[in-house]
């Protein structure tokens, strides 16, 4: 079997082609990454470290009545129907990947979860 002993140079014009889908690729590329970053690197850089540290880590979540099996007119029972959720749940799996604490907080019609997470050395905050 022969073998090819020189080397392939592509002309300008693959030349030009390789070029614009390199850019078309690194653009796709950024505008997904932006799409699904939660902030810009220049928000971050012009607050102060305090209000940084001090953003709830916590996620509001609507209340739904009806998934939890409560009477959707009335919404003293609704409100009161939430607090059964409240507190600190622990994963019953310990030692695996995943969620391990999970701290549950109502105020209201309003749900707030924050999460930890498995890691090493202690759990991460989420």
């Amino acid at each position: 079997m022969a073998k090819i002993s020189h080397k392939f140079y592509p002309g300008p014009r693959a030349r030009a082609i390789f070029l614009i889908v390199g850019v078309c690729l690194l653009s796709i590329g950024i505008w997904i990454h932006r799409r699904h970053a939660p902030g810009t690197a220049a928000d971050a850089q012009s607050a102060p470290a305090a209000v940084l540290h001090a953003l709830p880590k916590e996620v509001p979540a609507q209340a739904d009545s009806t998934r939890a099996g409560l009477d959707r007119h009335s919404d003293k029972h609704a409100v009161a129907g939430l607090s059964y959720f409240s507190g600190t749940w622990k994963n019953a799996k310990n030692g695996r990947r995943g969620l391990t604490t999970l701290k549950v907080r109502t105020a209201g019609e309003s749900v707030f979860v924050r999460a930890w997470g498995a890691c090493h050395p202690t759990d991460c905050d989420w």
